[in-house]
């Protein structure tokens, strides 16, 4: 199979989609001179991106925010600090391991509070536009129903993952997102997706992703994004020393073909 690869994917294709591992401590190493939004992947239903974001304040009252008309954004922060209004609820902050979840056709507003970066995801439909709205003061809904919330701060995402090894953090009508701690040691069966691609986005702790007909390793740890394209069999190890924590981003019906124990089962593209 062809090696995976860490540089930026080109526009999704069925055939041409490679492996790939997104590394932050490499994407921020380029030049800050460069573009702001940064181009990594598709995966069929979103497009994921590393956004720098420059120090600015959020401004009172009026202000130009967004709506992604018809589809979900998240994104996650891998450096700095954001200050986040959505719809009629007040500014709320979010740093280094957060999970912030925009609703299709809720406007929001973000800023940065520092020099701050983050992958984000939006929907591939070109359905955002701007917009003029004025930030709200209502609170927050309740915190402790965590599917579908607007933020899952990295300390919540910690303790949660100690209750039960799986939970489900996003459920909307496109996307799948996934809560799963691993002991180390711990290897997942191998199988393959024939109708969707694949993404995680490391936590914590150390993975290997062995991909493809030869079982090329990825190597992953905390911090990174590893994308595997439909058709690639794959088995995720947690590497000794501590537990894991990942998330993968999966479609609503996400049909899994096992490679052990079923000789009936199709065979993978690689």
């Amino acid at each position: 199979m062809p090696n995976p690869t860490t540089q930026e994917q080109s526009a999704y294709s069925d055939n041409k989609a490679l492996p790939a591992v997104f590394r932050p401590s490499s994407l921020l190493s380029r030049p800050s001179g460069g573009p702001r939004n940064r181009f990594l992947f598709e995966d069929g239903r979103n497009q994921v991106c590393l956004q720098r974001d420059i120090p600015g304040d959020l401004p009172s009252g009026f202000a130009r925010g967004r709506i992604n008309r018809n589809c979900e954004e998240f994104w996650i922060v891998i450096s700095g600090t954001y200050q986040v209004a959505i719809g009629t609820y007040a500014p709320f902050r979010a740093t280094h391991g957060d999970i912030v979840l925009c609703p299709a056709g809720i406007p929001q507003l973000t800023s940065a509070l520092e020099p701050s970066a983050r992958f984000v995801s939006t929907g591939c439909d070109e359905s955002t536009r701007e917009i003029t709205y004025e930030t709200g003061s209502d609170s927050l809904p309740d915190q402790e129903i965590y599917v579908n919330r607007f933020l899952l701060e990295n300390s919540f995402l910690s303790e949660l993952s100690k209750k039960a090894r799986r939970h489900t953090i996003i459920n909307t009508d496109k996307n799948r997102m996934f809560l799963i701690r691993e002991s180390p040691g711990t290897t997942s069966r191998p199988h393959w997706h024939h109708d969707f691609d694949e993404w995680w986005y490391i936590a914590q702790g150390k993975l290997s992703f062995a991909v493809g007909e030869e079982s090329t390793k990825i190597q992953a740890r905390e911090g990174d994004i590893v994308f595997v394209p439909r058709g690639f069999r794959h088995s995720i190890t947690t590497a000794d020393g501590e537990d894991s924590l990942r998330l993968p981003v999966t479609t609503v019906e996400s049909a899994r073909v096992y490679m052990d124990g079923d000789d009936s089962a199709p065979p993978p593209r690689i």
